[in-house]
């Protein structure tokens, strides 16, 4: 089983990696939409929205909870994107971009606070699940430059 310490490794160095995809885009880059429906602002602003979602989670697995019941369908996924990018619609995009930052924050130490034995299976599953998030918005948003 992958330790703690190897999996928060893991998602700072994928969290930095796309972190590193828009930096040096300016803010009027960052409000074209691009992506289809969706600018890089809201991109950034549905990761955040995860990120907060995947705290959450995570906090409430170490008190021995369950995690933020999410559900399944790609239906049920739209609808928490489109809660999170409605959300941060009214935030400037460097607004946005300091609650990413703000939001990694407090998962990585949601993550750093999970006491060992409650970090299980559903907690790996969160962190999976943004890991894998992140890589997929990295290689969007590398895409996306390599046009530019």
């Amino acid at each position: 089983m992958t330790s703690e310490a190897e999996i928060s490794n893991q998602l700072h160095d994928v969290f930095a990696a796309f972190n590193e995809t828009f930096a040096g885009i300016t803010e009027t880059q960052m409000l074209r939409q691009d992506f289809d429906k969706w600018s890089l602002k809201d991109i950034i602003a549905h990761v955040t929205g995860w990120n907060e979602v995947m705290g959450e989670s995570l906090e409430r697995v170490a008190r021995g909870d369950s995690p933020v019941r999410i559900g399944s369908g790609v239906e049920i996924f739209d609808a928490w994107n489109e809660k999170f990018v409605a959300k941060k619609r009214p935030c400037s995009p460097s607004e946005v971009v300091k609650d990413l930052l703000v939001s990694f924050q407090k998962f990585h130490e949601a993550l750093e606070a999970s006491p060992e034995e409650k970090f299980d299976q559903r907690a790996i599953e969160r962190i999976n699940f943004e890991i894998s998030h992140y890589e997929e918005h990295t290689k969007q948003i590398g895409e996306w430059r390599k046009g530019q």
